[in-house]
């Protein structure tokens, strides 16, 4: 890599580590590009120079943070347990709690994600980026259910569906309540007892023994 190509990198770098720490202190929408240039020390010209808009530098943070399930994915993906059961996609989601408890820089990153940015017609773009998301986020749910169903890993009565949205939901309402009020939860242990807690709703019974079985 050239000199200036490495020096670039870093300044794009530089920029969106800006845009996070304003996004968050500030809130999306009363961010403007001029105010993140300043906080990165670099002129707003270098800013449009790496990013077209506010969209597109709010999408690029946003890959970085993703949502709470696509994180939980993504965990699954890198572990190469896609083909794991329901007791490894649990698993995924206590460690993504887990790190949002611990680890500030994602508690930041989540805040903007999920609390600083206002629908307002001017982020209707950053809106339509997360509803994409959070759609493409419920369909890779909805076929690992379906598949847990073919196992037996759930229910045969279970709704892939209904269980990749109903899960969609209860970990973003955790991630969102915890961000809002961390001192109502009893973190590291809550963790695991609140994700238990919608697994345990879908376990299949446990089979019924017979007279003198």
């Amino acid at each position: 890599m050239r000199r200036t190509e490495a020096e670039a990198q870093e300044t794009r770098k530089t920029i969106v580590e800006a845009a996070q720490q304003v996004f968050f202190e500030h809130g999306v929408c009363r961010t403007s590009l001029e105010q993140i240039a300043r906080a990165a020390g670099v002129t707003r010209g270098a800013v449009y120079w790496h990013f077209r808009n506010k969209t597109h530098l709010f999408e690029e943070i946003h890959r970085e943070a993703r949502t709470p399930m696509e994180d939980v994915l993504e965990r699954l993906l890198q572990d190469d347990a896609a083909d794991a059961g329901p007791a490894k996609l649990e698993a995924f989601c206590v460690e993504s709690l887990l790190q949002l408890h611990e680890d500030e820089k994602v508690r930041r990153l989540f805040t903007t994600i999920l609390l600083k940015c206002e629908a307002t017609g001017e982020m209707q773009p950053l809106w339509d980026h997360l509803r994409r998301a959070n759609e493409e986020t419920v369909a890779r749910l909805e076929a690992i259910f379906a598949r847990y169903r073919k196992e037996g890993s759930i229910p045969p009565d279970s709704e892939p569906r209904v269980l990749a949205q109903a899960l969609h939901a209860y970990m973003t309402g955790l991630f969102i309540d915890y961000l809002r009020s961390p001192a109502c939860f009893r973190m590291p242990e809550d963790a695991s007892t609140l994700v238990r807690h919608f697994f345990a709703s879908i376990s299949p019974a446990p089979a019924r023994i017979g007279p003198g079985g």
